[in-house]
């Protein structure tokens, strides 16, 4: 783990104690959570978008290029 030094409006700082006071969790842990909820949020912004572009007759036409063999029986476990 690493540490940050956060400088926080009183006002943020006050309603990040009264969540975790009503979470019965620590500061430290709502702090981590709200951080991690957000970049998850922007991931998922992004492959939307990426999603949207997406071209389904170009994406079947590299599959149909993939060889239809037997799956090994190594694979099968």
């Amino acid at each position: 783990m690493s540490e940050y030094v956060l400088e926080l409006p009183e006002y943020l700082l006050e309603r990040a104690k009264q969540q975790a006071f009503q979470q019965q969790v620590s500061l430290n842990r709502l702090l981590v959570k709200a951080l991690e909820e957000q970049f998850s949020t922007v991931d998922n912004t992004l492959i939307e978008e990426r999603a949207k572009r997406a071209d389904i007759t170009a994406y079947r036409a590299v599959l149909a290029k993939v060889p239809h063999n037997p799956v090994a029986e190594l694979d099968r476990k």
